[in-house]
């Protein structure tokens, strides 16, 4: 409403300005016109009717064709708000029909000659905004549409994102549920060799009868981690439930005669380790060294592995060709799984071009 208000204040200047006997018809000519524009970006059609009745009405009013130039500002907006805001096929018979309106004036009332330059000069002035409006309406259009392009890949990528994720809460699902079934297995066997011993040497039952209690501590607290996990079904196939990140010997090797050359260190040792952990930490290292073959410059991968009483840490390190610098589903993958366990991936693009990858996995358990 700014720019109609502007022109009105404009008007009663320009208007008192020209020393007319009574200026306040013309003013108000005009004012009808502002009042038009006012609708200008709702209703273009009226909005340009508005304005060509107000240039209408000049003679009437007894106003001097050549005497005020804000009209002419009026027209120019009226033009650009058909083009921005009324459609093709709206829009150009409009201005159309406004420039003939005009170039009509003198011929129907003054019985003048219409010459050439009043033609280009109506033209000029109606031409030029009806293209700028088109223009600009159609760049909206289309950033319209790329916003809702962009919010459609954001939706799809967050969906893609939260499969991944469940996906990988089934994997775990599934590979913690065949540790404990070994475990449960373990347990029923000391059990039944405890019972066979338990009159005859009792010692020995007493020795069977604790390991049974600390399988099953353990077995607890990974049940308890299971059933906090959403079982689904894929076709994917899994780990062999005895696959431990201590055969990770074996899987550097497989990538290195595919054509990796892995940089393998190893600080600290990898018996003993949690399950979840164990398990968990053979999957994203089996992952890192194939994103490192997929998505590396070069061949060679550094790969890190330290375990200390309370963490295990994970660490891949190679020059990246740009291709997989988003987060695919790969890291997704890793990430939830990491943090299922109470740990934290890190992804860090340095300057060089090299990217590190930092898994930090706790080993004490997690509070579920």
């Amino acid at each position: 409403m700014g720019l109609p208000v502007a022109l009105a204040l404009l008007g009663i200047v320009e208007m008192l300005s020209l020393g007319l006997a009574n200026p306040w018809p013309g003013i108000a000519v005009e004012w009808l016109a502002c009042a038009g524009l006012i609708v200008r970006r709702r209703w273009p059609l009226v909005a340009a009717g508005a304005v060509l009745v107000s240039l209408l009405l000049q003679d009437v009013v007894e106003v001097p064709r050549d005497g005020p130039a804000v009209p002419v500002l009026f027209a120019l907006v009226a033009c650009y708000s058909l083009g921005r805001w009324a459609s093709l096929r709206v829009s150009v018979p409009a201005v159309v029909f406004i420039v003939l309106a005009i170039l009509a004036i003198p011929v129907s009332e003054g019985g003048q000659r219409l010459e050439f330059g009043d033609v280009t000069f109506v033209s000029a002035i109606a031409g030029p905004p009806l293209v700028l409006g088109i223009l600009v309406r159609r760049l909206a259009e289309r950033n319209a549409q790329l916003e809702r392009v962009t919010e459609e890949l954001r939706v799809e990528r967050e969906l893609v994102r939260r499969q991944a994720a469940a996906a990988e809460r089934a994997r775990l699902t599934r590979e913690l549920h065949d540790v404990i079934a070994h475990s449960v297995s373990a347990m029923v066997v000391q059990a039944s060799a405890a019972d066979a011993v338990l009159e005859s040497d009792p010692r020995r039952a007493r020795a069977s009868l604790r390991e049974v209690t600390e399988t099953g501590r353990q077995a607890l607290a990974e049940t308890s981690a299971v059933l906090r996990l959403v079982r689904d079904e894929d076709d994917e196939p899994e780990l062999d439930p005895d696959t431990r990140l201590a055969d990770v010997d074996g899987l550097v090797e497989r990538f290195r005669r595919q054509g990796l050359a892995v940089d393998y260190h190893l600080d600290g040792s990898l018996d003993q380790l949690p399950a979840p952990q164990d398990l968990s930490g053979y999957r994203i290292v089996r992952e890192l060294l194939a994103n490192a073959l997929r998505h590396a410059r070069g061949p060679a991968v550094a790969l890190r592995i330290s375990r200390d009483a309370d963490h295990l840490l994970i660490e891949t390190s190679n020059e990246a060709n740009g291709v997989g610098r988003g987060e695919g589903l790969g890291v997704v993958g890793m990430r939830e799984r990491a943090e299922l366990l109470g740990g934290a991936l890190d992804v860090d693009h340095e300057t060089d071009g090299r990217t590190t990858v930092r898994i930090d996995l706790p080993l004490k358990p997690v509070a579920w």
